[in-house]
């Protein structure tokens, strides 16, 4: 049996002490994982995105999410730094969500094992309203859609939507824009004004749940909306057209632009069915109108066309005659 002088035994004890602590010191050694909570994206009524940056020193972790309310997501594994990111769905919406990002990771020396939990700084997000289809009109009342003329805008229409309002119309079945050039009368601005129609059309189904709405347009713009109708698909989403002054064959008036008698507009604009069916088309001219020349250019073949007398061409915007012709076109 060897046995070890005083010094030896002292030179032993050093040296396992040294490695017990080496051992003990080297997982304290290395910088510890970090986790940072990133913002929510993609977020809908019942979904969001969380993201989480991290970085680790040769650990294996997991990251993954806290949710108040929800409770913690699956995560995933890594070995390196980088990003975690997922998709949350089943949320509540129009409902505030809190979370944060979590990181776990384990370290093995010899016999002693330990787990540590990172925790990311709590950010919050809510979800957006819920998207409940809305109700369809009343029956019998289509939405309608009031297309200003040349140089007008949305507020030409104030006194007939008041009218509607007080004959029983709602507001959320009333809609006036204002085209995006409304002062351009130069050839080709009624294709691109119907283009901008076809979109407001589109908006306004979508808003009230109606499968067709009825247009009243005045002036230039019963040609843009004619336009709309006949070839960018308007006669399936379009049940009465009205239009007030509108020079549906030119004015002498104009000598320039789609508005002149003959122009390439107009041309293809009444070949063939001015009147495509499925529309019930109805127009209104005034003798009095100072601006559309001669006045029965304002008529269109296969429609119910009114001659009132008074109004001159923009007062058929705030016109009792009008307004009934169109309440009535509207309502029959």
């Amino acid at each position: 049996m060897i046995e070890l002088n005083n010094k030896k035994k002292i030179l032993l004890i050093t040296v396992l002490s040294v490695a017990i602590l080496t051992m003990i010191a080297i997982p304290f050694a290395l910088a510890a994982p970090t986790v940072t909570t990133g913002s929510a994206s993609n977020i809908t009524n019942s979904s969001a995105t969380l993201t989480a940056s991290f970085n680790v020193d040769g650990e294996d972790v997991t990251v993954y999410f806290e949710i108040s309310g929800v409770g913690t997501t699956s995560g995933e594994g890594y070995s390196s730094s980088g990003t975690h990111s997922e998709t949350i769905t089943g949320l509540a919406s129009e409902t505030e969500y809190q979370y944060r990002a979590i990181l776990q990771y384990t370290t093995r020396w010899w016999w002693w094992t330990r787990t540590y939990t990172i925790y990311g700084n709590w950010m919050s997000f809510t979800t957006e309203e819920g998207t409940t289809p809305p109700p369809p009109p009343p029956p019998g009342k289509n939405p309608i859609l009031f297309v200003h003329g040349y140089t007008g805008s949305a507020s030409n229409w104030n006194t007939m939507i008041s009218r509607f309002r007080s004959a029983g119309y709602e507001d959320d079945l009333l809609y006036a824009f204002t085209f995006s050039n409304p002062s351009s009368a130069s050839s080709g601005i009624n294709e691109r004004n119907a283009g901008e129609i076809s979109g407001w059309v589109d908006y306004i189904l979508s808003q009230t749940g109606a499968s067709e709405i009825d247009i009243i347009g005045h002036s230039m713009g019963g040609l843009s909306s004619r336009w709309y109708i006949k070839y960018l698909g308007g006669t399936s989403k379009v049940d009465d057209y009205v239009s007030l002054g509108t020079p549906q064959h030119g004015t002498t008036l104009s000598f320039w632009g789609d508005m002149r008698p003959g122009s390439s507009f107009l041309n293809r604009l009444n070949s063939g069915d001015e009147t495509p069916s499925g529309v019930d088309w109805t127009t209104v001219r005034t003798e009095d109108d100072e601006l559309v020349h001669p006045i029965d250019t304002a008529m269109l073949d296969g429609a119910e066309n009114f001659l009132i007398d008074g109004p001159g061409h923009m007062e058929l915007l705030t016109d009792s005659q009008a307004f009934n012709i169109a309440f009535n076109s509207v309502n029959d």
